[in-house]
């Protein structure tokens, strides 16, 4: 019968959507550690990205040092972080970044918490936070930009 065929052709498809292979992400936290817990990092440094190369399946970013804050005394640093995986971050050169990171080959991971975007004209925050204050800004939650790693737009003209 026609109507049979059809009823089996489309049981096949959903059978096979159901057990064929899917792209899974092994790193989909989008966790950015408040200040407070990023300072316990050994190295915490403010930086603008010079430049990202992808070399052997790592990025390699370069930033230029514009405060330290702990455990870091260069004006220029590598950065590494992995290419190949969604826990994988890469920085936009030019950008300004709070860093919080260990010693020795410093290396970057989405759930880790790597540190914080800075706004242009936002200014380097002061660091170690003040116990009892309220830090950061405030932003528009977004799961798609947080997939991607970018960075969510503060809304306009509210601080803290």
């Amino acid at each position: 019968m026609p109507g049979r065929s059809w009823l089996v052709g489309i049981g096949t498809l959903l059978t096979i959507g159901l057990v064929a292979p899917r792209f899974a992400s092994a790193c989909t936290c989008g966790y950015y550690a408040s200040p407070c817990q990023g300072y316990r990092a050994e190295v915490v440094f403010a930086g603008e990205v010079v430049s990202v190369d992808e070399i052997g399946g790592e990025f390699q970013m370069r930033l230029r040092v514009l405060r330290a804050y702990k455990g870091l005394d260069a004006s220029t640093v590598d950065v590494w972080s992995d290419a190949r995986s969604s826990c994988g971050v890469k920085l936009d050169v030019g950008g300004r970044y709070v860093i919080y990171t260990s010693k020795g080959r410093m290396t970057l991971h989405a759930c880790g918490g790597y540190g914080q975007h800075l706004a242009p004209g936002e200014p380097l925050p002061d660091l170690p936070p003040v116990p009892g204050s309220v830090y950061g800004r405030v932003t528009r939650y977004d799961s798609e930009r947080i997939r991607r790693f970018r960075p969510m737009d503060p809304i306009p003209s509210v601080l803290l």
